[in-house]
């Protein structure tokens, strides 16, 4: 976890604090004169009938984005690990194929088994690094 300290309450309470106080005093104020004005004939109406398709179509087209977006990001980070096991792959095939003059036949492999060791401890600790 990034955080590992609690917030204390009366910070997030300080920081919300002038908001709650606006919020309050237009809710208030909105009940007050609907019941000043109940007898008149003057009607309030909680939500009007427009706010639903603009809330329901804002919603649609932020969501849709941050989807969209959230697959790009992964589309290219799947690319790029493909790229790195694949370039990965070739170079243990390289250290495998490769003949040096005067070296003994376990020597080649032991070196093999450490390069290879090496590049899957890499791959690992990519890998853990996110």
């Amino acid at each position: 976890m990034l955080l590992k300290k609690h917030i204390p309450i009366n910070y997030i309470f300080d920081l919300i604090r002038n908001r709650f106080l606006l919020v309050f005093v237009i809710a208030g104020s909105i009940s007050y004169f609907d019941k000043f004005f109940e007898g008149w004939g003057l009607i309030f109406p909680i939500i009007p009938e427009w706010f639903p398709g603009l809330l329901g179509t804002s919603i649609t087209l932020i969501l849709a984005f941050r989807t969209n977006q959230s697959y790009e990001r992964w589309w290219e980070s799947r690319k790029l690990w493909g790229a790195i096991v694949n370039d990965s792959r070739a170079l243990i095939r390289e250290v495998n194929y490769m003949k040096v003059k005067n070296v003994s036949e376990t020597k080649h492999k032991i070196f093999v088994m450490d390069m290879s060791d090496l590049v899957i401890l890499w791959l690992h600790l990519l890998k853990d690094s996110f």
